[in-house]
């Protein structure tokens, strides 16, 4: 591993450590006025964020082939991105961190190949999604 691979690491584990040490589910950040469905009870978000420390695991580099749209799973020669695993597979979901976008997304694992699956955005929310 070299320097700026060691840099990123550690960041990605800071970054995702104090994401769920301070998530708060959003609902209670700005409720609507008429609520749409019904909130997610505490112990959801507590049980989720408790699964998803369990899950990280040293951050390493994979190759994810990119199929967001109906148009990227259909080629025949996928969009290749370099991505970070950070989570163990839930299922065969797992958390990752694309630096070319700077943001999360999940992961679909067959076998240690990889396609991301369209869900990107903060690390929480899209652990939250598997």
């Amino acid at each position: 591993m070299n320097v700026d691979d060691k840099t990123l690491f550690d960041r990605l584990k800071s970054d995702v450590a104090e994401a769920i040490a301070t998530y708060t589910d959003p609902m209670k950040l700005s409720p609507r006025t008429e609520p749409i469905g019904h909130s997610k009870p505490d112990e959801f978000f507590t049980e989720r964020l408790a699964e998803m420390r369990d899950h990280f695991t040293e951050p390493h580099w994979i190759e994810v082939a990119k199929r967001d749209s109906i148009e990227e799973c259909c080629a025949e020669v996928p969009v290749m991105m370099r991505c970070v695993a950070l989570t163990r597979p839930e299922a065969d979901l797992r958390l990752a961190y694309s630096p070319d976008h700077d943001e999360y997304l999940l992961v679909q694992d067959w076998n240690d190949r990889f396609a991301s699956i369209g869900i990107w955005g903060d690390a929480v929310g899209c652990y939250a999604a598997v």
